[in-house]
This record gives structure tokens, C-alpha cells and sequence, in this order.
């Protein structure tokens, strides 16, 4: 019998980042020291370190590791969890996972059937919600000067990738691309990287077209070099684009700087003209929430099914969660999209409905003074840093947030 909080990841994957920290998956979030590194190990040896094994036991038993939270959170607001559609998509690999389990929860099947390997930090992008970790675009801003004196003080390099942690990669896509079911593409931005290419002609040459190529993409470009990406994507059995898509216009350019939005808008029309499957990833935020059913309008308007549309709501960094705001915000903020629904044809106002069932779940989370006054120090930053200012793209932050600069003194 499958327990019932169950999760097939620690015996399918390892995930590593691209500082080359590696994580159990892309949503799992414990404590640095949970984590090893390619810097110090190979995947082979961190697939039976304590952290892996101590994970199976705890599905085996079905308990729920405490970096599971943003699973448990997702399915506790209604939402449709990574774990369950892992478990939906690999379910072969359920029984044999279970069976061949040791007591302390070593599983000597070293057989990566789902790959999710950030490459490096290469992105066009400098989303407020990211940092240089996942973006090379970060860099300049982040590394300009350091917050305090350090001895010794050594900046990581701009590119973080396999001469940053002194491991390639790559021979693991040569081990396992015989056996490899379904690979997740993300960064940093996963077109503008060399090994995704590399893996792409690596599959083609092998005729591997049932493999599931899955994205997580900004969508700023559909061509690299001599590739042309929609004509590569038609020779496989499946293929499915995660757009990191939750703004439009100056909302847009605004939170996910680099964003040129008449160019990802003319790229998305040419997708899904050609019917690439495509699901609109959105993350609400501190930034989108006030303008996210314009956004949702928008949608409606390139003809883009609701249907298409995956909403998660931020939780990291937790300054810029939506719980941030005021009581009198959030109420606006409720009174808005509860007008918006009723504008919707029924169709649409059911699927919507539940996703803001969900962001209403997050916005009545507390907050508390500590994360209020990081979130006005951060905004006043890069607000700074790029010429930017907050309350022009949200006005209707403009007597809150002035407010919260006197409170904090900033």
C-alpha cells in the first residue's frame, strides 16, 4: 500500500543548482545544511547521504519532511502539488521504490529517470524575486560592493556553472540518456544555455523523441544560434513550456527586469499559433498581486485558454509575500477580484475562482514587523539601483508604503 503523503522524488532524481548546491528538488527548502554540493561529491555519493535516506524513511512512514512545506501548503490551499503530479507522472516507479528500500532508507538504485539539472546561472533576466544565485544578470547589483568588510572577502564569479564548482555535469546526461523519461529544463534561462542544446542533439541522434521535455522559460527568445526551437519541438512526442509569465506591459518590465513585453508577447502569439503546449506559470507576489486579473484579462485577449494557467503564490523571500500588505489593502484587494469574477463567462469564472481561493489563502497568512521592514529596505535598494520606483507601477501602494517608510524610519 502507498502511504498516502508519499513522494517518488528521492528515488527518481537529485537536483542540482546552479551554485552546484544539490537539493532533493526544486521545491524542497531546509536549512544550507542539509545540502551537499558537486563541489565536494559526486551525484552517486550524495544519492545515499544522510538527507536522501532520511527523506525515503520519512514517506515510507508517512510523515512529511519538514522542506516539503511548499507542497504541503499548495495542496492545503487546494492547489495540485509537485509531489502529486510526480507521483502521477512516475507511479511505475512507486512499487519497485518501496520494495527495494533498505530499513535506514539507502536505495541502491542509482537511476536518474527524471533530470533537473541547472547548468549554470546564465539568465537575461533580474527578477525582483530572484537574485545572482539564478541569474548572472543579478551580479552587478549584488556583488557591487560588500555589505560589510570581510576578510578575505572573495566574490563568487558571474557564472556560476562547472568551472565555478570544478564537476561537468554532462557525463551524467551520457549515463542515464538511455533510460532518462522526462527532462525539466530551467536556470537561470534554460535557452540561452549550451548544454541544452548539447542534450537536445544528444536525444535526436538517439531517436529519444518520447522523452517529456518540459520548461521553465522567460520566454525572451525562441531561437539560439543556428537552432530554431519550434521546429526542434515538433520532432518530439512531448513537449510542454512552463512560461514564467504573471505581469504585462510596465508590471512586467517592472518585477521580472529585462523584460521586453512586446517581444514575449509577439513570442507567446507564435507558440500558440503553432500549438505548442504551453502553461502560463504565474508566481503571485507583492508586485503583481493589484494587477494580476489585468493580467488574466490580457490573457483572454491573446486567446490564451484559462485553462493554461498555473498560479503559485510566492513564499521566498517572505518579504515579498502578499501577507506583507495591510489589512485595508487586503480587503481592497478581495473586493477587487471578487468584481473581476463577475465579469468573467462562467467557464472562466470557475477556473479562476479557485486560484484566487488560493491567493486568499496566502494573503490572510500573518506577517510581522521584521519581514514589513526588510521588504520597504529591499524595494528602496533596487528601486535605486535601477531607477525604478514602486508606487509608479503599483499606485495603489502610494500612502501605505510612504507609511511604512516613516514607521521604520527609512
Amino acid at each position: 500500500m502507498i502511504p498516502e503523503k508519499f513522494c517518488i522524488v528521492p528515488w527518481i532524481h537529485l537536483n542540482p543548482e546552479p551554485s552546484g548546491k544539490v537539493k532533493p528538488c526544486c521545491a524542497y527548502h531546509g536549512p544550507d545544511s542539509d545540502y551537499s554540493s558537486v563541489k565536494d561529491f559526486s551525484l552517486e555519493e550524495i544519492w545515499n547521504n544522510d538527507l536522501q535516506k532520511d527523506l525515503r524513511v520519512q514517506f515510507l512512514k508517512n510523515e512529511t519532511p519538514k522542506g516539503c512545506a511548499t507542497c504541503v501548503n499548495c495542496e492545503d490551499s487546494g492547489g495540485h502539488s509537485l509531489r502529486k503530479a510526480m507521483n502521477d507522472r512516475f507511479k511505475k516507479h512507486i512499487d519497485p521504490a518501496i520494495a527495494n528500500t533498505l530499513p535506514d532508507g539507502q536505495y541502491n538504485n542509482f537511476n536518474l529517470v527524471y533530470w533537473d539539472f541547472r547548468f549554470s546561472n546564465i539568465c537575461n533576466f533580474k527578477c525582483r524575486m530572484c537574485g545572482h544565485g539564478c541569474s548572472s544578470s543579478w551580479y552587478e547589483e549584488s556583488y557591487s560592493k560588500p555589505k560589510f568588510p570581510i576578510w578575505n572577502y572573495q566574490r563568487p564569479p558571474k557564472i556560476m556553472d562547472k568551472e565555478y564548482y570544478g564537476r561537468d555535469l554532462m557525463p551524467y546526461v551520457d549515463q542515464f540518456i538511455d533510460v532518462v523519461e522526462e527532462i525539466y529544463f530551467a536556470g537561470g534561462e534554460p535557452l540561452m544555455m549550451s548544454e541544452h542544446y548539447a542534450i537536445l542533439d544528444k536525444l535526436i541522434e538517439k531517436n529519444k523523441f518520447d522523452v517529456f521535455l518540459r520548461y521553465n522559460t522567460n520566454l525572451s527568445t525562441l531561437k539560439y544560434k543556428s537552432y530554431d526551437l519550434i521546429d526542434i519541438w515538433k520532432k518530439f512526442d512531448k513537449v510542454q513550456l512552463f512560461l514564467s509569465l504573471d505581469g504585462f506591459g510596465a508590471n512586467a518590465e517592472y518585477s521580472r527586469s529585462g523584460t521586453d513585453w512586446p517581444r514575449v508577447e509577439s513570442n507567446l502569439k507564435k507558440i500558440n499559433e503553432e500549438e505548442i503546449p504551453i502553461l502560463i506559470s504565474s508566481t503571485v507576489n507583492i508586485f503583481n498581486v493589484f494587477h494580476f486579473p489585468d493580467f488574466i484579462d490580457h490573457l483572454i485577449s491573446l486567446n490564451v485558454s484559462l485553462s493554461r494557467l498555473l498560479v503559485s503564490v510566492l513564499i521566498f523571500p517572505n518579504y515579498y509575500q502578499i501577507s506583507v500588505l495591510s489589512s485595508e489593502l487586503k480587503l481592497q484587494l478581495k473586493e477587487k477580484y471578487a468584481r473581476h469574477l463577475d465579469t468573467l463567462s462562467e467557464e472562466n469564472k470557475k477556473i479562476i475562482s479557485q486560484h484566487y481561493s488560493r491567493i486568499y489563502y496566502y494573503l490572510d497568512m500573518p506577517s510581522s514587523n521584521a519581514v514589513e521592514a526588510r521588504f520597504v529596505k529591499e524595494i528602496l535598494k533596487v528601486d535605486d539601483q535601477r531607477n525604478e520606483c514602486l508606487t509608479d507601477v503599483v499606485p495603489e501602494y502610494y500612502n501605505w508604503f510612504n507609511k511604512l517608510r516613516i514607521k521604520h524610519k527609512l
